[in-house]
This record gives C-alpha cells, sequence and structure tokens, in this order.
C-alpha cells in the first residue's frame, strides 16, 4: 500500500520497500530460536546486511531498466535525473556500507574468522564491481554488479549461518 505508490513519486519508494525484503531473514531467525517468538541480535545483523544489500542489488537493476521504469513512471533510481552521477555514487557508497555492515558479525562475536573472511571477499567482489560500474556506468557493467549481488547474498548468509 506504500511501496508501489511511492514509486511515482519518489526514489525514496526503495528504501521503503527494503524493510518487507529483509524482512524474511529476520521472521527466520526468529523462527529458529528454541520456544519459536524470539528476536536475537544476530538476526538482526542479518536483517541489516539484506536491508543494506538490497540497494545496489536494485538499483543495479533500475539502472539497466531505466527507460521501461520511466516509461510508467517510475522513479526507482536514488536521483530522480535517474542515471546520473549522484545514482552511481550513490550505488558505490552503499556497497562500502554493505562491506562495513557484513563485518559487523565479527565485531559483535557473533561469528568466527572464517565466516567473517568469506563476508569480506564476497564484499570486495562486490565493491570491486561496484567500482567498474561507478567507472564506466553501462547497463551491461550495471549486469554485471546485479549478478554479483546475488551470488553475494546466499554465500553471505551462508557463510554466517555456519558461524565459524
Amino acid at each position: 500500500m506504500v511501496y508501489t505508490p511511492l514509486k511515482r513519486i519518489t526514489p525514496f519508494s526503495v528504501f521503503v520497500g527494503a524493510f518487507p525484503g529483509a524482512l524474511p531473514t529476520l521472521i527466520g531467525g526468529v523462527a529458529a530460536t528454541e520456544g519459536f517468538g524470539e528476536v536475537r541480535f544476530f538476526a538482526v545483523l542479518l536483517f541489516l546486511i539484506q536491508f543494506v544489500w538490497q540497494f545496489p542489488h536494485f538499483w543495479a537493476l533500475a539502472w539497466f531498466n531505466n527507460e521501461d521504469y520511466a516509461r510508467a513512471d517510475f522513479h526507482l533510481l536514488p536521483s530522480r535525473g535517474g542515471k546520473d552521477d549522484f545514482s552511481k555514487f550513490q550505488i558505490l557508497l552503499y556497497s562500502v556500507f554493505l562491506l562495513f555492515v557484513s563485518i559487523l558479525p565479527f565485531a559483535f562475536a557473533q561469528v568466527g574468522l572464517l565466516s567473517t573472511s568469506a563476508c569480506v571477499v564476497c564484499g570486495f567482489a562486490l565493491l570491486l564491481q561496484a567500482y567498474n560500474f561507478y567507472r564506466f556506468s553501462t547497463n551491461e557493467n550495471a549486469k554485471k554488479l546485479f549478478l554479483v549481488t546475488l551470488v553475494y547474498l546466499p554465500v553471505v548468509q551462508l557463510a554466517l549461518m555456519t558461524k565459524l
């Protein structure tokens, strides 16, 4: 009721949509607790990672589909101007932020070095592709970034779930 109508009004709709997009991770974390229903800090961290991940993921998708979205009068890139320097910078900035957020489970002693190493490797792979996209902002590079985000999330989530 909020997300879809906002698409025609403001790029802020992506932020609004990121909440329900990340909720399955939090809900799964709650469901996995003993007695069902306890919100643990680790589940909140998983939610946060998936929440931040959605920005480079979706904005890469929005970049190479921008013309279709514009025909529907949807504003889904971070800048109302669409494919501009601000949108490119936001994609890169959120990719950097994602790398830092993915290290939080280690910083809060929720996982070990092996899990964190997987997060860092995946984070740098995503960040490298985001930087390549920032430098050469083609639809092809946006598609490559999108594909990297598709690999990133399940690998990071699996690594974190091992807690090694």
